[in-house]
């Protein structure tokens, strides 16, 4: 996990700067080349990029922020979903097979519901197939 050791000292920054200031200062002083901001009543989410950051992790152009973005963004709106694949069983009814927690965004979590009810359904077929005898 990377940690800017500048990080307390941005937080200042954040708190006693215009946020327009506070832009040019994190672009002039860390090498930021994006910045995104969500905010929803008590709670400001900022993300952005340091020269520090991309270098940690091999990023030689600017950062692309978007699905940081819309995954805060879903999270702030409670658009986050769990998906649990059960399998009927006529003498234990219900069985659980697989799940996944904490998918952000309706269509993703679609798609992924529909991926391991494909995965489970294709295991469980594998399954009933008889055996050869060896």
């Amino acid at each position: 996990m990377y940690q800017s050791k500048d990080a307390d000292r941005i937080l200042q920054a954040w708190r006693r700067l215009d946020p327009q200031v506070f832009e040019r200062y994190l672009r002039l002083a860390y090498g930021t080349t994006a910045i995104e901001q969500i905010s929803e009543r008590n709670l400001t989410v900022i993300t952005f990029d340091t020269a520090g950051y991309r270098e940690h992790v091999g990023i030689s152009g600017p950062a692309d922020l978007r699905g940081e973005y819309a995954d805060w963004r879903s999270w702030l709106d409670g658009d986050v979903y769990e998906v649990i694949v059960e399998q009927h069983t006529a003498d234990r009814c219900w069985v659980h097979q697989d799940a996944l927690y904490g998918l952000y965004g309706w269509p993703y979590a679609q798609q992924t519901a529909l991926d391991l009810l494909t995965e489970n359904a294709a295991a469980a077929a594998a399954a009933a197939q008889p055996q050869p005898a060896v």
